[in-house]
């Protein structure tokens, strides 16, 4: 289990903000909605079971992001890889150009 939460990349303050914000949303509607749970209205029980049933599930993830300071793989839209632009590129890759020299027996 620790090298799971070991794997998950750190909390940027992006992603701690759509967690908290997710979460105010998700725990705002729990609290309308927990009324209906015993609602004859059946369209109005079942929209606030799923409710529940939304917070049960994505409220830890949040949680996670906040307290732990980890974002979980679903949570992560894209890895920083993809991010770069091609400068960043160009110049990774020539750093590992000089460094492959450095090391080489040539040298």
């Amino acid at each position: 289990m620790l090298d799971w939460y070991l794997s998950l990349q750190r909390a940027t303050w992006k992603h701690r903000l759509w967690a908290l914000l997710f979460l105010a949303v998700i725990l705002s509607n729990l609290g309308n909605e927990w009324a209906n749970l015993n609602d004859g209205l059946a369209v109005a029980r079942w929209i606030a079971w799923s409710m529940v049933v939304a917070a049960i599930l994505l409220a830890p993830a949040c949680l996670l992001v906040l307290l732990a300071g980890r974002v979980p793989r679903s949570f992560a839209r894209f890895p920083a890889s993809l991010k770069k632009t091609l400068p960043e590129i160009n110049a990774e890759i020539r750093l590992e150009h000089e460094e492959r020299e450095r090391n080489s027996r040539r040298f």
